[in-house]
């Protein structure tokens, strides 16, 4: 379970790279993307993928028929995903809740987590479903840059993850 889970949060974490990547390019980011560099002042993990992803976007050195390609790609599963992402925000909501209760309920917290589970599952099928028609629109040198550029960001991911402190729980004050 724990590889069918990274393998999908990798499909998801390249998707999203692959959006950035054409808005950036295409200039379409536009005041998103002023909104996004306020946000990420204080956050340097998602500056630096968001910063990264010009990186990304110059290895990858996408033809013109590639962006519209991929573009049309993103735009026809645009609505779905949003969609999908917002079902997911509003069921962990509703977990969350469930839990943070002063009695522990074990049938609901199952059936929240079921849910929860459930639209996660058809969030990542769909992530998927994108990214191998992203995929399938780069050339082969292309997919090598692009799997090398996944393989730094996952080692930058376990990196961050091997510098948490298990122990940090005891030494709040």
């Amino acid at each position: 379970m724990k590889k069918f889970g990274k393998k999908f949060g990798t499909v998801a974490i390249v998707t999203g790279l692959l959006s950035g990547i054409l808005l950036i390019q295409s200039g379409e980011a536009g005041p998103r993307l002023s909104k996004l560099n306020s946000y990420l002042c204080n956050r340097p993990v998602a500056a630096a993928v968001v910063n990264g992803l010009k990186n990304i976007a110059a290895s990858l050195q996408l033809t013109a028929d590639q962006k519209s390609q991929i573009k049309t790609i993103l735009q026809a599963n645009g609505v779905a995903l949003k969609e999908a992402v917002k079902n997911v925000n509003e069921l962990r909501k509703g977990h969350v809740a469930t839990i943070r209760q002063e009695v522990v309920d074990e049938a609901a917290i199952r059936t929240t987590e079921a849910a929860l589970s459930d639209a996660y599952l058809e969030l990542s099928l769909l992530r998927a479903s994108v990214y191998s028609q992203v995929v399938a629109v780069l050339t082969p040198e292309q997919k090598q840059k692009l799997a090398a550029e996944k393989d730094k960001i996952e080692a930058s991911i376990d990196a961050l993850i091997a510098e948490v402190d298990p122990d940090r729980w005891n030494k709040i004050r």
